[in-house]
């Protein structure tokens, strides 16, 4: 990650091919501020960049899901993830629970194909194939 300016803020060496890479604003008021990267699309890397810095999460999901497909964050603490055989699932990225699944159910007999989270509405607009 670099800054503006092209100073480098940090490096870090990855266990595989990363995609999907999100840098989300805060959501909340002073809010930890966390880089994602879905990992070769089977896990998700998470480094927190900015407030309250914590060591990279390395979150890893059971093969029965599938490929993750898109994943997006829905509040400072939580990330949620759709998956090429159609499960949608949010888990916790919170410092006490990482990786702990907050929802997870098929939604799809195909992949997700699209994932939008409305933080406000506290709703979230999921599409696949079926």
């Amino acid at each position: 990650l670099s800054t503006e300016q092209g100073d480098l803020v940090f490096q870090d060496a990855l266990k595989g091919e990363p995609s999907d890479i999100l840098l989300p604003e805060a959501l909340g008021s002073g809010g930890t501020k966390r880089l994602s990267v879905s990992i070769s699309r089977k896990s998700l890397f998470i480094k927190s960049i900015g407030g309250d810095v914590q060591a990279p999460l390395d979150l890893s999901f059971n093969s029965k899901h599938g490929d993750i497909a898109i994943h997006r964050w829905y509040d400072d603490n939580s990330v949620m993830m759709g998956f090429q055989t159609g499960f949608v699932m949010a888990v916790s990225a919170n410092k006490s629970n990482p990786g702990k699944e907050l929802f997870g159910t098929q939604m799809f007999k195909f992949a997700v194909t699209g994932l939008h989270i409305c933080p406000a509405k506290q709703r979230a607009a999921v599409c696949g194939e079926n």
